[in-house]
């Protein structure tokens, strides 16, 4: 009974926070439940206009208005009461260091062909050094959209202003330098800068390493999935 099945917790979370972000997000107008035809939950919203993240070309981002937008709309999103969002059913994001690394090294170890030796051996040797790092993250709990990959961020058409941020099933109560590492290996240091300026919560240098190495396992867990499952992706990815 006391069970909420997605979609019901993410309604409830984006319902409480669409008066508090800045920046557009999913307003559900209904819920379906599972029957005989269907046997699953779904949900509706209407259309957010916007192009993926993950489609532009980043030579045209404006970096201060783009930052200015993620840094604000973070700030307002992990301030959000970590208390109300347990009452709400937000789950706590907290797989431990073991089966989180052990997963991210095993992935490491079947994309070892396609790196360099450089690259897989100074991975390998952030990885080993990795326990410490996630072990102080586990102890931070903020509202978090917890998968930051960049298609799940709409931009303008002129690549000048973030349109809105989808894609909140991953929703969860963990550490902010989750999702800040995506973002950071999407945009590396320069523009990623630009979104902690207008960060206002808390940063310190832990936190900035966390972020990193977050980044780089979304880098690895990203070329794996290229490489195993799209080519695409794989393109993409080696691009950058």
């Amino acid at each position: 009974a006391d069970y909420n099945p997605w979609p019901y917790v993410e309604v409830k979370l984006l319902k409480q926070l669409q008066s508090r972000v800045s920046l557009a997000i999913p307003e559900y107008k209904f819920i379906g439940e599972p029957d005989k035809d269907f046997p699953y939950h779904f949900a509706g919203y209407e259309y957010i206009s916007g192009d993926s993240l993950s489609n532009a070309d980043r030579t045209q981002l404006l970096d201060r208005t783009i930052g200015k937008q993620l840094g604000e709309f973070f700030s307002a999103l992990h301030a959000f009461s970590t208390d109300e969002a347990k009452r709400i059913g937000l789950r706590v994001n907290n797989p431990g260091f073991d089966p989180k690394m052990n997963e991210v090294v095993g992935q490491l170890d079947m994309i070892r062909p396609q790196l360099s030796n450089d690259i897989y051996h100074k991975t390998k040797d952030e990885f080993e050094r990795a326990g410490e790092l996630l072990n102080v993250g586990l102890d931070i709990l903020r509202p978090i959209h917890n998968d930051m990959y960049p298609g799940h961020v709409l931009i303008s058409e002129n690549c000048d202003r973030v349109a809105g941020i989808i894609d909140w099933s991953d929703a969860a109560l963990g550490d902010p330098a989750i999702e800040f590492g995506q973002l950071w290996a999407y945009f590396g240091d320069k523009q990623f800068n630009s979104i902690l300026d207008h960060y206002d919560q808390p940063v310190n240098e832990n936190m900035i390493e966390r972020i990193k190495l977050h980044g780089l396992i979304a880098s690895i867990v990203g070329l794996h999935y290229g490489i195993y499952r799209s080519e695409e992706h794989t393109s993409e990815l080696q691009s950058h």
